[in-house]
């Protein structure tokens, strides 16, 4: 009974609510271990608006902290509790406990995406995206640990380590490893091309397929050995009185290497999300997705399994052909490497077409 009244609710919430057209967060990726490797984002998740060019800025922030169990007892055990995290601890945790799945992650990533799109009338488009990764350690530690005490999710190992410290260890059960310790500089590893074309499925549906090609800008660094991509998505999606969906399915097949991980996995990736109208052209965004494993040759734990993550967030107009994105993003608990916490801007121009 209580489950019927709700929804009875919720439908006539969702009734009084305006028409908007479909949105999508930016979710761009921000992970240590994502870094070079393709996935669907930003404005190559956007359905074409009308022909002529269009223009993005993303900004996305996000603080990963995983350490395994492992980890943070032999720590605790060793430099006590808020003691920085040394590589040799890592090291010996591996010789402690050999069948276990060690790894310790604790950074910050900052990324800037500059995007752009072209349209023809007969629904064909390309666009490209260029990231700039940058990781680094500092006082923001502090906000995705105060943001789950609030709700009351695990910190994951936050309080035993000092805030403000970059450390990736990685020690897979099959051999190799992966060290990224200190601050890190701004760098531009890789550039993305797609191209596809969008059909309409009645007044307000449609669907779309496209193709995608990451170039490697960088032939090693200390994320990994970067390399040629390839990829195919498709999407589809529409839009009631009040509301607009859309969902997708995309594989890359990415070569190049994670650092000491091994070669890079073919990707398969789902996406969903919707957006609700709220009037003068504001709108709510929800979107979640999940990716495989970015490596291959890791064995099952969190530094190896599939990724997920959903967003939750806003998109405002400014002016005539500007909108403003902003979201924030969390990872699915026990669901391998996506940020704990991030935040998502984007501002997005439609720059139309001449008139003949």
């Amino acid at each position: 009974m209580l489950a019927k009244r709700a929804g009875s609710v919720l439908v006539l919430l969702a009734l009084a609510l305006p028409a908007l057209a479909q949105e999508v967060p930016q979710l761009g990726s921000v992970s240590p271990l994502w870094v070079g490797f393709e996935r669907p984002e930003g404005l190559e998740l956007q359905r074409p608006g009308g022909p002529g060019w269009r223009f993005a800025f993303a900004a996305a922030y996000g603080n990963t902290a995983h350490f395994s169990p492992e980890v943070i007892r032999h720590h605790e055990g060793v430099s006590g509790i808020g003691a920085p995290l040394e590589a040799s601890t890592v090291d010996e945790a591996r010789e402690l406990w050999p069948t276990a799945d060690i790894f310790a992650v604790d950074t910050e990533v900052i990324r800037l995406d500059f995007e752009t799109v072209y349209a023809w009338k007969s629904r064909w488009e390309i666009g490209a995206r260029l990231p700039m990764w940058r990781l680094a350690g500092t006082a923001l530690d502090a906000w995705p640990s105060r943001l789950h005490d609030v709700l009351g999710v695990s910190n994951n190992g936050r309080d035993s380590f000092p805030e403000g410290q970059t450390f990736v260890a990685l020690r897979p059960l099959r051999g190799g490893e992966w060290n990224l310790i200190g601050t890190t500089g701004s760098e531009v590893v890789n550039a993305s091309l797609w191209t596809g074309r969008s059909f309409a499925i009645g007044d307000r549906g449609w669907h779309r397929a496209w193709l995608t090609v990451g170039v490697p800008l960088q032939d090693s660094d200390a994320f990994g050995e970067s390399d040629w991509s390839v990829g195919a998505r498709w999407a589809v999606g529409g839009a009631s009185r009040w509301l607009g969906y859309h969902a997708g399915l995309g594989w890359t097949a990415q070569g190049g290497s994670a650092a000491g991980l091994g070669d890079a996995a073919d990707t398969f990736h789902v996406w969903a999300g919707v957006s609700a109208g709220l009037g003068k052209g504001w709108s709510a965004e929800a979107v979640f997705r999940i990716d495989d494993a970015p490596f291959a040759n890791v064995d099952a734990g969190k530094a190896g399994r599939t990724t997920g993550e959903f967003a939750v967030g806003l998109s405002m107009p400014l002016g005539s052909r500007i909108r403003w994105h902003l979201a924030l993003g969390e990872d699915f608990p026990g669901m391998g490497m996506n940020p704990d916490f991030s935040i998502q801007s984007s501002l997005r121009f439609a720059g139309g077409s001449k008139k003949r």
